[in-house]
């Protein structure tokens, strides 16, 4: 998704939107949930729905404030350079190739040391733990959001890990489960790491993980 901000000429807060909405709010993802809790289509709308109001209101926040640049100085992300080097590219075909490498060996690292991360805390963190959160909404819907992070499942695998939960956590925290996970994960924040300056970074993940907090909350009203 983080390729999305290179040669955008747009502003921030629209490439956020697409940033947040764009794993969850789409026919793929909508149709993996609903298969996951085909007795409960309402888990579909309402992650979706859930969805484009995080991204939204976070575009919106960042539309009207953010004034600079947010990548780091001298980042090979950095919109300008991207377009003066996209305008030089004479053959469009090899320029797609070198691009999708450079992708590839620049993420690459990021994605695998996630990955092993999330793998080793699935091992050694055992379920019955977990569960011991789940009579409290608020600590519930954090829990399954904190799990969210760390598994950085895809969105199409997560809503069938959120059933397995089913039977023990509520409604709420499995939305949050299967909204939080997708738009901050532990190979997102690496990733967004690489590109923003760190305070941008942390601003933007406290934002989204209080959105999703607060709307997750009131799901059963």
């Amino acid at each position: 998704m983080l390729a999305k901000f290179r040669a955008i000429p747009l502003e921030l807060g629209f490439v956020l939107i697409i940033l947040l909405a764009g794993p969850i709010v789409n026919p793929v993802v909508m149709a993996a949930t609903y298969t996951a809790f085909p007795t409960e289509p309402q888990m579909v709308l309402y992650r979706a729905l859930f969805a484009f109001i995080v991204a939204a209101v976070i575009g919106i926040i960042y539309f009207f404030t953010q004034k600079t640049t947010p990548l780091k100085l001298g980042s090979e992300y950095e919109i300008t350079h991207e377009q003066q080097h996209l305008h030089k590219q004479t053959k469009k075909l090899s320029s797609t190739f070198t691009h999708a490498v450079d992708e590839f060996f620049d993420m690459g690292k990021f994605l695998i040391f996630g990955a092993l991360i999330s793998a080793i805390i699935q091992v050694y963190v055992a379920r019955d733990d977990l569960i011991s959160f789940a009579d409290t909404p608020l600590y519930a819907n954090l829990t399954m959001m904190g799990l969210g992070f760390i598994f950085s499942l895809c969105s199409e695998a997560d809503a069938f890990i959120a059933a397995s939960f089913s039977n023990t956590f509520s409604k709420g925290s499995l939305l949050a489960f299967m909204v939080f996970g997708p738009m901050i994960d532990l190979k997102n924040t690496l990733l967004l790491l690489s590109v923003f300056r760190i305070g941008f970074v942390a601003k933007f993940i406290c934002l989204v993980t209080l959105s999703v907090l607060l709307l997750t909350l009131f799901y059963p009203l």
